[in-house]
């Protein structure tokens, strides 16, 4: 890249022009360089379109750089107007009326460069000096017919790097490739500037991309903070990140909502509870939206109507006050939850544990027919098993939540529960045998 050297240009001045021409290489044929410097910017995703490949030495945080070439070229009449109002020149190509002016490119606008050096004038910004130089390149191009001679990397450039016979064997054979009839063909050649398009906007998807990627990893992140400060405000957790009793317990569950039964499990909200009372309870964390006999499915009103109070769906009175206990932890945990900045709607969530299912398992534990439980509710006989069979599974998980800190009263009351629950046609094996 020394001062004076012939080197061919291709591309726009700048990046922003590249959309102008569809992606079709512009020539700016044999220019003369002038000088050479490094750019650097604060690197975010990508080194910029016009950098040579390996210009860029950081990654996605930190400094970045490029090497820009000044070069002077042909361009058009009016080019000195063009780049006062900071638009890019045309290229001249062999037209008797181009005008020579620097223009700044991408390293990779260097197409190739000539063992051809030509004497530069001292002052580049008078006419005068700008028109010799088109007169010696014109002058050089005449005197080369067969085409200037390239610059060699061994015996030009002195380069002695093992590989470099190798990678110029490689050169010879694509170029070629690319001299083969098939590739000259003009059909080939037309379609060459809509495949560079594609190509370019193949780069382009390729970095949108990755941008939505990270965006969805940051967003991943501020999520995952979240939700630690939940567990640090509700103990689960310590500021150490170390691991709790209430954290063990709600490992060990999975079948409803963690932390509405963990809250449950240390309140001692299960503690005054007989085992029938402590299923009929649980049934809120694992019914769906039923409704009693004579209700509508969902828990609410008509339209225009208020949704009906929860408390009506339970006949029992001795469960009344269990249910508002749990309502009342809900709402703690789904406000834990908005005010570590989570999306939830506290009264949503705390609807979301539906009672009418309480009576139905009372009954049920108390040894009542299922043909008794099927009165009871307008929900469909499959969906009571089914979430009977959910109510099994979560008394094992308390189970085991009670052995791992060691509360035996309640371990043994989850397993009673159980014993009472896990009877009759509901849990029979097969309803053929």
């Amino acid at each position: 890249l020394q001062p004076g050297r012939l080197a061919r240009m291709i591309g726009p001045a700048d990046d922003s022009a590249r959309a102008a021409v569809n992606g079709e290489e512009v020539s700016w044929g044999w220019g003369v360089l002038v000088n050479f410097k490094r750019r650097e910017w604060k690197a975010k995703a990508k080194t910029p379109k016009g950098a040579g490949k390996g210009d860029s030495d950081a990654d996605n945080a930190g400094a970045a750089h490029e090497y820009v070439v000044d070069v002077m070229v042909r361009c058009q009449p009016g080019a000195e107007n063009a780049l006062a109002f900071g638009k890019t020149p045309t290229p001249a190509g062999d037209a008797e009326d181009a005008e020579m002016h620097v223009l700044s490119m991408g390293l990779l606008q260097v197409d190739a460069l000539s063992s051809v050096k030509v004497t530069m004038p001292k002052d580049l910004k008078a006419v005068d000096g700008r028109f010799a130089v088109l007169k010696v390149v014109r002058e050089v191009e005449r005197r080369f017919t067969d085409g200037l001679p390239l610059l060699h990397p061994v015996e030009d450039m002195r380069n002695r790097d093992s590989n470099l016979p190798k990678q110029l064997r490689k050169l010879e054979g694509l170029q070629a490739r690319l001299e083969e009839e098939r590739l000259t063909d003009p059909e080939v050649r037309d379609a060459l500037p809509l495949h560079r398009r594609k190509l370019l906007l193949l780069e382009e998807d390729k970095e949108l991309r990755r941008q939505i990627k990270a965006s969805r990893a940051a967003l991943m992140r501020e999520e995952l903070k979240g939700m630690r400060r939940v567990l640090r405000r509700l103990g689960h957790v310590t500021e150490d990140g170390v691991i709790t009793n209430k954290g063990r317990v709600a490992c060990e569950v999975s079948t409803s909502d963690e932390l509405l039964i963990t809250e449950l499990f240390f309140a001692g909200a299960f503690q005054a509870l007989q085992p029938a009372q402590l299923a009929s309870i649980l049934s809120c964390l694992v019914a769906e939206q039923l409704s009693n006999k004579g209700g509508k499915s969902g828990g609410k009103g008509g339209k225009g109507t208020a949704a009906p109070n929860p408390l009506t769906l339970i006949a029992s009175q001795s469960m009344r006050t269990p249910y508002e206990q749990l309502r009342e932890l809900a709402s703690r945990v789904a406000t834990v939850v908005q005010e570590a900045k989570l999306p939830v709607n506290v009264e949503e969530y705390a609807n979301r544990f539906s009672p009418a299912l309480v009576d139905l398992v009372l009954e049920w534990c108390g040894g009542a027919k299922f043909a008794d439980l099927c009165g009871m509710t307008d929900a469909y006989e499959g969906t009571i098993i089914r979430t009977m069979h959910r109510l099994e599974e979560l008394l094992r998980q308390l189970i085991d939540a009670a052995k791992v800190v060691g509360n035996e009263d309640l371990q043994t009351k989850c397993e009673e529960a159980r014993r009472l629950l896990v009877r009759d046609v509901v849990f029979a094996q097969s309803l053929y045998t």
